[in-house]
């Protein structure tokens, strides 16, 4: 990485990053699910881990009211695992597994703004787009993924007196691949939360509700092949309530040493469904 710092708060960055992605153990399953005798799915124990490597140019500055950052990122891959769907005419039945099967990458852009006026106002303005270019090796080589994913995040922050502050959240995510042959519709998110500062630096009560206008979120999977086409429909609860809260001890005057041993499994694909 190399990064260049400017005499009005701003830098440039750029880097070149190579990351190990390991497939997850729900693709490892080789488990057959045949709950449903027309659609049958499973994982593939022969799936292996493959180099992710990226490419970074960023630009940031820092000011008293705001700050700016925006990033572009390339990223290429060989021997991806992504669920490969097949359709027996002959059966009718079809069948989906894991293979490392895809090659190609994607060009990100990123973006993420914080605005802050006064103490009293905060805004934070958060955005991505990746145009995904990948196709199918081996047996699917006739499948191709050529399509434009994106993302935008709006939270506002207030604050007001005697403890009191409030976010208004909003998301927006663009319809997303789950395999090279299918795809997820589009979807909005909302949330609102109040909290209350009840002792000074220690005792705090909070209350958020999520999506207060959408009850149900419906997740339409389209998947397609030379020979069918497949609708996959689920409803999901998408509103909820939370309370919380949180009393503050303080803190230790120093650190308690203690050995920790662990594996942080963030290198393992997407654990859920098809997803990319």
């Amino acid at each position: 990485a190399i990064n260049k710092t400017f005499k009005n708060n701003s830098s440039i960055s750029f880097g070149f990053v190579q990351r190990l992605r390991r497939p997850s153990i729900y693709r490892l399953n080789p488990y057959v699910d045949r709950s449903d005798p027309n659609f049958i799915s499973t994982g593939n124990p022969n799936l292996h881990a493959v180099a992710m490597n990226v490419v970074q140019l960023g630009y940031n500055y820092s000011g008293k009211t705001i700050s700016v950052f925006m990033g572009t990122d390339y990223t290429f891959v060989n021997n991806l695992d992504l669920q490969v769907t097949r359709y027996d005419p002959s059966t009718h039945v079809t069948t989906a597994i894991y293979e490392n099967t895809g090659k190609g990458g994607g060009q990100e852009i990123n973006f993420n703004m914080n605005y802050s006026p006064s103490k009293l106002y905060n805004l934070s303005v958060n955005g991505n787009a990746l145009y995904l270019m990948i196709k199918g090796t081996g047996s699917d080589s006739t499948s191709k993924l050529n399509r434009l994913l994106y993302h935008v995040s709006v939270s506002n922050g207030f604050r007001f007196d005697k403890g009191w502050s409030m976010n208004v959240n909003a998301d927006y995510n663009s319809r997303n691949p789950t395999s090279l042959q299918g795809t997820t519709n589009p979807y909005f998110s909302t949330s609102l939360s109040v909290n209350k500062e009840l002792v000074k630096n220690k005792l705090y009560v909070s209350a958020a509700v999520n999506n207060p206008f959408t009850k149900f979120r419906y997740s339409n999977t389209q998947t397609t092949g030379p020979d069918f086409e497949q609708t996959n429909i689920n409803q999901i609860y998408f509103r909820s309530v939370n309370f919380s809260l949180n009393y503050n001890f303080g803190r230790l005057n120093s650190d308690i040493k203690k050995n920790k041993k662990g594996i942080n499994n963030d290198d393992v694909s997407n654990n859920k469904g098809g997803g990319l």
